[in-house]
């Protein structure tokens, strides 16, 4: 199998969102994608690259030079497709004893955190509820857009989610092995976050931020032998839902900062 010189955490897209509300009856949204790392191999063996950005027709279009999705929105409207980012994660060796995780077999994920605010690091969350945010271009405004799952996307309240879908690929032996959204439960063994859906954005100090998980390979046991098969490349989309609600005319940012890297055993 193939062998990686050197296992490094790729630190992928830095996706930025600045919604734009003006006053009443006219409310423009854009969302600002920056991309920052987006594609980095390492020896051939580790990538994070982003494949596409689609925007959904007559609701955003995307700007390639500024990396940017954008539309206009009115107060209380709101979608659950302002735009889908593909990214394809490759990941094909079996040791590097020098370096822990030092494998592929055990599969990757991806983590997202919000940093949006490059002015103040300290403003990607907040500080009391501990919801990823949006902050205002004035600095006169205190409101903020939260990402909250409980606020939905109906355009009742004002409000920033994603969700994963992994792309299911079918290999040269028939198998379709394909990422899937992380999923979480609380102490009582119930859901509390599921990423195939629409979900809330990991804030800055959130203890779980990973947000889609998949593995290149797959076991094979003969006897007491497993051996592991390369099924080759991953893809997984993140779809942006927004919902402007009632919130203060003015242009709203967060950033979220993609990271790949390769699970320990387990």
């Amino acid at each position: 199998m193939l062998k990686s010189s050197r296992l490094v955490a790729i630190t992928g897209c830095l996706l930025g969102l600045s919604v734009t509300l003006l006053p009443l009856g006219t409310h423009a949204v854009t969302i600002t994608q920056q991309e920052v790392n987006v594609s980095a191999t390492i020896d051939g063996y580790l990538s994070f690259t982003a494949v596409s950005h689609t925007p959904t027709t007559n609701v955003s279009s995307y700007d390639e030079t500024n990396n940017k999705y954008y539309g206009a929105f009115n107060v209380g409207d709101h979608t659950e497709a302002f735009g889908t980012s593909r990214y394809q994660v490759s990941c094909n060796f079996l040791s590097d004893n020098d370096f822990t995780p030092n494998t592929c077999q055990h599969g990757w994920k991806v983590s997202a955190t919000v940093t949006n605010s490059e002015n103040d690091p300290t403003k990607n969350y907040d500080a009391t509820t501990h919801e990823a945010i949006m902050v205002p271009g004035n600095p006169q405004n205190a409101y903020t857009i939260k990402s909250n799952k409980a606020n939905g996307l109906t355009g009742a309240n004002s409000n920033w989610l994603i969700k994963i879908t992994g792309d299911t690929r079918t290999y040269q032996d028939g198998s379709t092995v394909h990422p899937v959204g992380a999923e979480y439960t609380d102490s009582n063994n119930n859901i509390a976050r599921d990423y195939t859906d629409f979900e809330a954005i990991p804030y800055g100090n959130a203890t779980n931020k990973t947000v889609v998980t998949g593995n290149t390979f797959t076991p094979v046991t003969n006897g007491n032998t497993t051996t592991y098969t390369y099924k080759g490349y991953q893809e997984f989309d993140v779809t942006y839902g927004f919902s402007a609600g009632h919130a203060t005319a003015d242009t709203y940012t967060g950033t979220i900062t993609y990271t790949l890297s390769v699970n320990a055993a387990s």
